[in-house]
């Protein structure tokens, strides 16, 4: 199954070579990136480790977003991709490959100038085509930001309802020893333990104000990341009752 998340730009690979692209493109699209809070058309993505990826598609917007990174760390840290499984990577692949070819032979004909007029192409008719794809695309980033609060709502009420320790509460209070040894328990990555731990410490208050807070303070922890430790941890707790 494809799904969204937020990935950090450095776990991700590529096989192609940034010198393809004009610089002065990337580094437009990366100061856009960083004034507009992220990359509005997602890159598609492989997972080959527990922290690594192959980029399938989205070279342009990877450099940018790399550049973006290199221009200002802290906001340039994390990327919007789509993550195909193993299984689904043939088909993917496909779709790519008809897209971009289609894409292609578009571009080509609007070089050439009208058959019946001798005008060029109406450049309006494509602006508005890309501002519409544009809406498109922050509404489902707004539908999939809405649906990770719901999964995050719904979570942390059956663990309140169903546990001593909510896993919010467990992260703020246990001993940094105490905490390790049940994230471990809940198969969570050494990395991933130790970001949050990181985290945890270079908070002034040493606690995390919400779900939302962790995932933005603690790296490469990611919305899916933290959901599928919240599903682990509530398993956890169910099977002690």
């Amino acid at each position: 199954m494809v799904s969204f998340a937020q990935v950090d730009i450095k776990e991700i690979k590529s096989n192609s070579s940034r010198s393809s692209f004009s610089e002065d493109k990337i580094n437009e699209i990366a100061d856009l990136i960083l004034s507009k809070g992220g990359i509005f058309r997602p890159l598609i993505l492989k997972r080959i480790d527990v922290d690594e990826y192959e980029l399938l598609d989205g070279e342009l917007e990877y450099f940018s977003s790399v550049r973006a990174r290199e221009k200002d760390p802290k906001k340039g840290e994390m990327v919007n991709a789509f993550l195909v499984s193993p299984n689904e990577e043939k088909e993917v692949r496909r779709q790519i490959d008809l897209l971009n070819s289609a894409d292609s032979l578009t571009s080509e004909e609007q070089k050439l100038p009208s058959r019946n007029s001798g005008e060029l192409p109406n450049s309006s008719s494509w602006i508005d085509s890309f501002e519409n794809r544009m809406s498109e695309v922050r509404e489902e980033l707004f539908m999939v930001k809405r649906d990770y609060e719901s999964r995050f709502i719904r979570l942390e009420r059956n663990l309140s309802e169903n546990s001593s320790l909510s896993f919010l509460e467990a992260v703020n209070t246990l001993e940094p020893t105490a905490l390790i040894s049940e994230l471990t328990r809940c198969g969570m990555p050494k990395l991933k333990i130790e970001a949050i731990c990181n985290a945890r410490n270079n908070k002034a208050s040493s606690t995390f104000e919400s779900y939302q807070d962790i995932v933005k303070s603690a790296k490469g922890i990611g919305h899916s990341g933290i959901l599928n430790l919240m599903d682990a941890w509530e398993r956890m707790n169910q099977r002690k009752r």
